[in-house]
């Protein structure tokens, strides 16, 4: 059986990485273009009639149809309450339009600039559910609510003095959401993007891998080809060149190269990919926290007391800090006093104590004549299994020694 195998693609091995180059820059290019677009089409269907303006966004949140989302179904069925009707994402859509239209409170206030960065949230949150962004749907979501029940709808209740600064505060707190969306966006669509990357390349790689096998496996296979490789050290150069068995099998193995060196780029894209979506998915962490814990504006001083709030923060942490470092300073003098209790002189004598009645309880233990007596041990073994220290048991001998040649030197004083 003689090889008949022919190279599956071309020869140009700069290909797949302008191709992967081009991929991204569009990728990212497309998202950039994207947020432009929300902004002009905001800007463009937005006006000074706060009226026409709620009708805007009305018309963005029902145009969402959630059953042509791409989320995974656990994102679009997840309840934070088992009673509810909807989903929490689906659950949005139906608070804020009912939201919207029951609202009697009315201003006089021109809410163009604020009414632009709500439909803003309201499309992106409609996108996030089309596409699968679930990072973006949950974060718009959020957005929604506070947006349009917690400032929107209270506007009429801030007292008139304070009612344009407040509202200048709250048009510049949503840019902090729409700050977050963005990036959630760039996460949710770099993660998605890496899973295709990641499985594409396993196939890739399985492909390859496949691919040797079954060469080795038709050479092994082949007598001719075999026999063309046994002899290849004893031929020149240009016959190894010219003999169609050999440049057949050349051919094969270039090619195979070239595609595990395609495979070893794509790797390496996949591992920049991964760092992409490890700083978004870091950035998205940190202005989550930052929005999540600035608080909604509710008067013109509402900036200096976050910024206070902070400071009373970064004070208690100190404190905190001083008194732990107070802590450990004394867990550390608690440990030489804990073990200079352990050597105390009442300790010394407690075991002296105890000493004293090993022999006697030695004795005992082996005189005991029952089925389930204790073994018989000697006097170092049970000192032992009372954790009593043989140096102790010594001092203690030592001790009653002592006191014994006291006791006879008295006895012979008296006598004399």
């Amino acid at each position: 059986m003689s090889m008949n195998r022919k190279p599956s693609y071309g020869n140009n091995i700069a290909a797949p990485k302008g191709k992967h180059k081009n991929k991204l820059q569009s990728f990212f290019e497309g998202i950039k273009n994207k947020h432009q677009e929300r902004k002009n089409r905001a800007l463009r269907n937005i006006t000074n009639n706060n009226s026409a303006n709620e009708n805007k966004i009305i018309e963005v949140l029902e145009d969402i149809d959630f059953s042509k989302s791409k989320l995974d179904p656990k994102y679009l069925e997840f309840k934070t309450f088992s009673s509810q009707a909807y989903g929490d994402l689906e659950k949005t859509k139906h608070d804020i339009i009912n939201y919207i239209v029951s609202n009697n409170n009315y201003t006089d206030l021109n809410l163009k600039e604020y009414d632009t960065r709500l439909y803003e949230i309201a499309t992106e949150y409609r996108n996030a559910i089309s596409n699968g962004h679930k990072n973006a749907a949950f974060s718009a979501s959020s957005a929604l609510y506070i947006a349009v029940k917690d400032i929107r709808n209270q506007l009429p209740s801030i007292p008139k003095e304070w009612r344009n600064n407040y509202l200048k505060e709250c048009t510049e707190y949503l840019d902090k959401w729409i700050q977050l969306i963005e990036n959630c966006i760039s996460l949710d669509a770099t993660t998605i993007s890496l899973e295709n990357s990641d499985r594409e390349l396993n196939n890739k790689l399985e492909d390859i891998k496949e691919t040797r096998e079954k060469y080795i496996e038709e050479l092994q296979c082949d007598n001719e080809t075999k026999k063309a490789l046994i002899n290849v050290r004893d031929l020149p150069i240009k016959d190894t060149l010219n003999d169609p068995v050999l440049k057949e099998v050349f051919t094969t193995l270039i090619e195979n190269k070239i595609k595990e060196e395609t495979a070893k780029f794509d790797v390496q894209m996949n591992n920049m990919q991964r760092r992409k979506n490890q700083m978004y998915a870091t950035q998205v962490d940190i202005i989550r926290k930052n929005v999540q814990n600035l608080p909604i504006p509710s008067d013109p001083l509402s900036f200096q007391k976050f910024q206070d709030a902070v400071k009373q923060m970064v004070a208690d942490i100190d404190k905190v800090d001083k008194q732990y470092e107070e802590f450990i300073q004394f867990m550390f003098k608690l440990d030489g006093e804990l073990d200079r209790l352990e050597n105390s002189q009442a300790t010394k004598l407690e075991q002296r104590m105890a000493a004293q009645q090993i022999e006697k309880l030695v004795e005992t233990l082996n005189n005991m004549n029952k089925k389930d007596s204790v073994e018989k041990m000697s006097e170092r073994e049970l000192m032992e299994k009372l954790g009593i220290k043989e140096a102790e048991k010594e001092e203690q001998d030592n001790t009653q020694v002592q006191e014994e040649e006291q006791e006879q030197d008295e006895l012979e004083y008296e006598m004399n």
